[in-house]
């Protein structure tokens, strides 16, 4: 065996490596000539968390998607990047949406609020649309660092962290896509 999972790992690379492109800001993307097929992973953004109490809470944790692109190919794909919530003391926003096209899109995290006697945590992201795989956020009710991604090139991406901290967007971070092109 040759993955960790316990069965044969072959992937259908014919000696070209693939080419991954993290996309942080809303723009264009362009297909690289020579691409056989590419997939697309979305990363919300995060809600905003509160930090007037001791009791801090996070904002809600952005969706994740997962779709597979095959010929034929557009010319260019509109890239949205959700931005963060706003941190605030009393009702903090959401994370935006990020999306691929118009009809790939993934849910930012809700904003946490607070009231006289209390916090509560942002809601987690719905389930985006439109992709082969689509899964909601998580709520971060503790104000502790959440971080959810499937690889290691989500790292820096859709969680968040409540410290107490009065910086705003001191522990929000934007969404983020991640494009994987195969030759």
């Amino acid at each position: 065996m040759n993955s960790a999972f316990g069965f044969p790992l072959k992937l259908p690379l014919r000696g070209k490596q693939p080419k991954i492109t993290i996309i942080t800001t809303s723009s264009q993307w362009v297909p690289t000539v020579g691409c056989r097929y590419f997939v697309v992973e979305i990363m919300g953004a995060s809600g905003g968390g509160v930090y007037n109490r001791g009791n801090n809470s996070g904002g809600g944790i952005g969706g994740y998607g997962l779709k597979i692109f095959s010929p034929p190919f557009l010319s260019s794909y509109t890239v949205t990047v959700g931005a963060a919530g706003t941190r605030t003391q009393a009702a903090s926003t959401a994370g935006g949406t990020s999306s691929f096209t118009s009809s790939f899109t993934v849910n930012g995290g809700g904003g946490a609020t607070a009231d006289c006697c209390s916090d509560h945590p942002g809601a987690a992201a719905a389930a985006g649309t439109g992709g082969d795989i689509n899964m909601p956020g998580l709520v971060n009710g503790f104000g502790t660092l959440v971080k959810v991604y499937p690889f290691n090139a989500f790292a820096d991406y859709g969680w968040s962290l409540s410290t107490g901290s009065t910086t705003q967007g001191a522990g929000e971070t934007q969404g983020a896509v991640m494009v994987t092109e195969f030759f």
